[in-house]
C-alpha cells in the first residue's frame, strides 16, 4: 500500500480523524507529533511578525523533514498548520517532487510563500464554509502553482465532511496518480 507521511494541524495531532481515514483505507501513515504551541501562541495573540512565525515554524519543519527522510512516503498530506510546514518545506528543499495534499492550507497565512516550488504535483483542498483560514488564500497558492489543483468542498475548516465522506481518501489517491513517473 502506498505511504503517506500525514502532517497535523495546531488543533489536532497525530491521531486526528484525517490520520485514522488514511489508515483504515489502508494506506502506511507516518504522523509525527509536531511542535505547534510556539505557533498556537503567536496566533492567540494575532502576530502577523514574519521572524516569529518564521521561527515558529523552524522546529516543526525539522520534524517533518526527520519524518520525510526516514519514511520515504508516496504522499504528503498537511492539514492547515501541516499545510504550512510543508509549503515551508517544499520551498526550502526544491528537490522534493513528491506528491502532495494540501487541506484547509496556513501556508499563505503563516509564511510569506505564494507559490509552490516548479513540478511539485500538488492537490489543494479547501472549504468553502472555512472560518479560519480563508478559501481565497488557497486559489492564490493555486495561481501562483502551474499543475496544482484546486479543489473546493462545501465543508468548514475541519473538513470533516470531506474526510467522513471517503472523498480525503479518493483526493489522496488523485494526488498519487499525479506523480511523475
Amino acid at each position: 500500500m502506498p505511504s503517506v507521511l500525514y502532517l497535523h494541524g495546531l488543533e489536532s495531532g497525530p491521531q486526528a480523524a484525517k490520520a485514522i481515514a488514511l489508515r483504515d483505507a489502508g494506506f502506511t501513515v507516518t504522523a509525527p507529533a509536531l511542535e505547534t504551541a510556539p505557533a498556537a501562541a503567536l496566533l492567540a495573540r494575532g502576530s502577523r511578525d514574519e521572524a516569529a512565525w518564521t521561527a515558529a515554524l523552524e522546529r516543526p519543519v525539522a520534524q517533518a523533514k526527520e519524518a520525510l527522510d526516514a519514511s520515504r512516503p508516496d504522499v504528503i498530506v498537511g492539514s492547515s498548520f501541516g499545510a504550512a510546514v510543508l509549503l515551508r518545506l517544499l520551498r526550502e528543499n526544491l528537490h522534493l517532487d513528491t506528491p502532495v495534499v494540501m487541506l484547509a492550507g496556513a501556508g499563505v497565512k503563516l509564511t510569506h510563500y505564494r507559490a509552490l516550488p516548479p513540478g511539485v504535483p500538488a492537490v489543494l483542498v479547501h472549504g468553502l464554509e472555512d472560518d479560519v483560514v480563508p478559501p481565497a488564500d488557497s486559489r492564490l497558492l493555486a495561481e501562483g502553482s502551474p499543475g496544482a489543483l484546486l479543489v473546493e468542498v462545501h465543508d468548514d475548516h475541519r473538513l470533516s465532511k470531506t474526510t467522513a465522506s471517503g472523498l480525503l481518501v479518493e483526493l489522496v489517491r488523485l494526488a498519487l496518480s499525479r506523480r511523475r513517473r
